[in-house]
């Protein structure tokens, strides 16, 4: 046998050792299981898992106005001070019992609420639909209204005689995220 004709016996022979069956099934299992657990990682990762979709998904405010000298729908009052902000996004059937409100300052410290009037009033027809007391932290709905809300709802805000002397002037609304909600979405500041 000359040269060439070893060299075609040996590369046949290497060619003819390979990996048994059931080692290259086991490899193939073990690369899938891999690729699974990896995309499976990746996946959950990119959906928050199963934790409460934040509520600035769902949720956002409009510019806060001062309608202090008028009397807005939802304001008891045209001599004490009275504000409004609209709610300009708002999907998903979201509920008003989906968010509590709190006022925060300048630097997002919770200020609290004394004895504050807070109405939710409907676009169409322009009426008052519900009420925030201040002290349980809860809606109390009007009528039929069931509490789900849209863009163009308001809050209106009618501070007490005694509290925030000077109206809500540099405070913002924040709206904090329960029920099926996490997180929190604060306005702008009152001017």
């Amino acid at each position: 046998m000359n040269a060439s004709g070893r060299e075609r016996a040996h590369w046949r022979a290497v060619r003819k050792r390979a990996v048994s069956p059931m080692v290259a099934m086991i490899l193939l299992v073990a690369i899938t299981v891999v690729l699974a657990a990896t995309l499976y990682m990746l996946a959950t990762n990119l959906t928050h898992g199963s934790g409460a979709p934040p509520l600035g998904t769902a949720f956002s405010w409009g510019t806060p106005v001062n309608a202090s000298g008028t009397k807005p729908t939802g304001c008891a009052s045209a001599t004490l001070y009275c504000y409004s902000i609209e709610i300009v996004g708002a999907g998903g059937g979201l509920r008003a019992t989906s968010f509590l409100l709190y006022l925060s300052n300048i630097v997002g410290a919770n200020i609290g609420w004394t004895t504050d009037t807070v109405s939710l009033v409907s676009p169409n027809p322009n009426v008052v639909v519900g009420t925030y007391n201040v002290t349980i932290a809860a809606w109390t709905f009007v009528g039929s209204f069931i509490g789900t809300i849209g863009p163009g709802y308001t809050i209106v805000i009618q501070p007490s005689a005694t509290t925030h002397a000077a109206g809500l002037l540099g405070e913002e609304l924040v709206a904090v995220g329960v029920n099926g909600y996490s997180g929190t979405v604060p306005s702008s500041a009152f001017s």
